[in-house]
């Protein structure tokens, strides 16, 4: 992933972030109107609200190594790279 599409990433995030945080603060009426506001989509953010995961989170379980696990063969593979 590229260094702008890594921000713009961590930014659609935090927008999402913050439209869940005022919707459930009531400080709208509607969830079209705290998606419109903070510029994230409608669909994702019901979703979120109803409990629906992230497409990351959602997958993790179905890895084969966690990420401390992994950290070590990576390192090994580059090692074989070098």
């Amino acid at each position: 992933m590229s260094q702008r599409n890594a921000g713009n990433e961590s930014e659609c995030k935090n927008n999402l972030h913050l439209a869940m945080r005022a919707y459930l603060k009531g400080k709208a009426s509607s969830m079209t109107a705290m998606a419109e506001r903070y510029g994230v989509p409608y669909s994702t953010l019901r979703d979120r609200l109803n409990g629906a995961q992230d497409r990351k989170s959602s997958r993790e379980p179905m890895q084969l190594f966690t990420k401390q696990e992994e950290k070590p063969i990576v390192r090994w593979c580059n090692h074989l790279d070098d």
